[in-house]
């Protein structure tokens, strides 16, 4: 299966609806189906451990588009978002790897939308990277970070 969507179908806001002048209801938690390394190797969306995730790194690779390094607490996970440039002609793949020496790479995609790896169990710092190669072949660049401890 492709993890890809657009942008606006991945950003997932906490529905807040007032009841009455002073009631407030929210959207309840979904409850995650894994916890800790359980949830290694496995889609953060579809696990529920992107509830309540946030990112906790974003950086901009020198060729465009904006990484995300995002953090699961209810799961102890992380893992790789990547909103790719609007340029044609490009191939784009994403990773992320734990402090155990584990890494996890999504599948490759084209054209301006978004791509993220499956979750690793993380509870230290983690590294996140994003690719290019040309579409008719090429070579690959890559571009990485690290979570400061």
């Amino acid at each position: 299966m492709r993890k890809i969507l657009s942008r606006f179908a991945l950003v997932a806001a906490l529905g807040v609806l007032p009841v009455g002048a002073v009631t407030v209801t929210a959207t309840p938690a979904f409850a995650a189906s894994c916890s800790g390394s359980s949830c290694s190797f496995l889609d953060p969306y579809q696990t529920g451990c992107s509830s309540g995730s946030y990112p906790v790194m974003t950086q901009y690779p020198s060729w465009g588009g904006e990484a995300q390094l995002w953090w699961s607490p209810a799961c102890q996970t992380n893992w790789t978002v990547y909103y790719a440039p609007g340029t044609s002609g490009w191939t784009w793949s994403t990773g992320v790897g734990n402090n155990y020496g584990q890494w996890d790479y999504g599948p490759p995609y084209t054209g301006s939308l978004t791509g993220w790896t499956d979750q690793l169990y993380s509870p230290g710092p983690a590294t996140m990277c994003v690719s290019r190669t040309p579409s008719g072949g090429g070579q690959t660049q890559w571009a990485c970070w690290t979570q400061p401890r």
